[in-house]
């Protein structure tokens, strides 16, 4: 049971990760226009 809390926490900051990545990639072009 700990296994899959762990696993389902890695997956959800892998995905955490990556929109920060989008974010920074987007939020420059945005603001430079």
């Amino acid at each position: 049971m700990a296994l899959s809390n762990r696993n389902t926490c890695i997956r959800s900051y892998s995905i955490y990760l990556h929109n920060i990545a989008l974010f920074s990639q987007i939020w420059p072009r945005t603001t430079l226009g």
